[in-house]
C-alpha cells in the first residue's frame, strides 16, 4: 500500500463509533498505537459467518472487495475449522494465492501445490481416549485426518460432508473421502494421525465431560459452532496458525488483519495488527476485536474493506 496515502480517507473514530463499527469504549490513541500505521500485507478471513453469507456463498460485493485487495497488492487467505479439502473449493472460487489455514490452525496447506506447509497432529493417546468416550456415549463426531474424515455409523453431522461433495462434484472439484469409524478401529485410526475431532453434545454435562477429558492432555478445546467443540493438539489455534503463516511469508503481526465471528476466531482477532469481529459475532470474538463490522448477511467484510483497508487507514 502506498505509504503516501496513509491518511487519505481517514475518518475520525468518533464517526466510526456513531455508525456502530467500533466498541464504544475504544480509545483513539489505543487503536492508533496498536496499528502503528503499519502497511497491511496479509488479511485472514474466517469462512462461516464471516466471508460466507447465510446461503454459504461469497456475495458479489465481497468478491469485488477481494478483487480490489488483489489489485492493491494486499495478500489474503482463509482460516477455518474445516479440513483443507473442505476449504479448497472456496479457495479456488475466490482465487486465493496464499496457503490456507485449516482445522483451526492445525494445518497450513498450499492448495495450489496440494501439499502441507505445516501440520500438527493430536497424540495417539489423546485421540484414542476422546474417541472411546464419544463412541461409548453414542455422541456424534467427525475425525479430521490427512486423507479424509471419519465418523460413527450413526452420525448425522457427516451429512455436511455429503452436501459438500455433491457441490464439489457438480463443479468438478475434488471430493472429501469419508469412512465409518467403529470402536474396533479407534487405535488404528489414532495411529494414522488426526488433527481435529469435532465432537457434538446434547447437554452441558456432556460438554463438561469432553472438556475435562481433553484437559488431561492439555489439549486445545474451543467452540466453533453451537452444540459442538473442537479438540486439537496443545497450543493449536487459528491465531497460532496465522502467526506461523505470517512468519513463513516474512511478515510481522503488525502487518496482519483478521476477520471472524466465533470463539475459535478470537485468537487470531486478538493477535492480528487489527482485528475485526462481525456484527453477530460471539461475545468472545467481540471482546478482543478492535472494530465491529456489519453482519455477514449485509456484506460486512466488503464494507470493512472499503471503509478501512482500501483507503489506507491502517498504513
Amino acid at each position: 500500500m502506498n505509504q503516501d496515502n496513509k491518511t487519505e480517507g481517514y475518518r475520525p473514530l468518533a464517526d466510526c463509533e456513531s455508525e456502530g463499527y467500533l466498541h464504544s469504549d475504544t480509545k483513539e490513541s489505543t487503536i492508533l498505537t496498536k496499528k502503528q500505521r503499519a502497511p497491511v500485507k496479509l488479511i485472514v478471513f474466517d469462512l462461516d459467518g464471516t466471508l460466507l453469507n447465510p446461503q454459504q456463498f461469497v456475495s458479489k460485493r465481497n468478491m469485488q472487495a477481494l478483487d480490489a485487495l488483489r489489485a492493491a497488492g494486499i495478500g489474503f487467505t482463509l482460516a477455518s475449522g474445516r479440513t483443507e479439502q473442505h476449504m479448497r473449493l472456496f479457495a479456488e472460487q475466490i482465487n486465493v494465492e496464499l496457503p490456507i489455514i485449516a482445522c483451526n490452525g492445525a494445518v497450513i496447506y498450499d492448495h495450489k501445490r496440494r501439499q502441507d506447509v505445516y501440520r500438527k497432529q493430536m497424540s495417539e493417546q489423546l485421540s484414542s481416549e476422546v474417541l472411546d468416550h464419544l463412541l461409548a456415549n453414542q455422541l456424534d463426531f467427525l475425525c479430521y485426518m490427512a486423507d479424509g474424515v471419519m465418523h460413527p455409523e450413526y452420525s448425522r453431522k457427516v451429512e455436511v460432508m455429503r452436501l459438500y461433495n455433491a457441490k464439489a462434484a457438480a463443479e468438478g472439484s475434488e471430493q472429501i473421502q469419508t469412512a465409518v469409524l467403529t470402536a474396533d478401529g479407534v487405535r488404528s485410526a489414532a495411529r494414522r494421525g488426526m488433527v481435529k475431532i469435532l465432537a457434538l453434545y446434547d447437554t452441558p454435562t456432556e460438554k463438561a465431560l469432553l472438556e475435562e477429558l481433553a484437559a488431561r492432555h492439555s489439549a486445545t478445546v474451543i467452540a466453533s459452532m453451537s452444540g459442538a467443540i473442537d479438540v486439537m493438539a496443545p497450543e493449536v489455534s487459528k491465531g497460532t496458525g496465522m502467526v506461523q503463516l505470517a512468519r513463513i511469508l516474512g511478515f510481522g503481526l503488525e502487518n496482519t488483519v483478521a476477520f471472524g465471528d466465533h470463539d475459535n476466531d478470537a485468537s487470531m482477532i486478538s493477535l492480528a495488527g487489527i482485528g475485526f469481529a462481525m456484527g453477530e459475532a460471539t461475545p468472545a470474538a467481540k471482546a478482543v476485536a478492535d472494530i465491529i463490522a456489519p453482519n455477514c448477511a449485509d456484506d460486512g467484510v466488503a464494507i470493512a474493506i472499503e471503509k478501512y483497508i482500501l483507503p489506507g487507514i491502517f498504513g
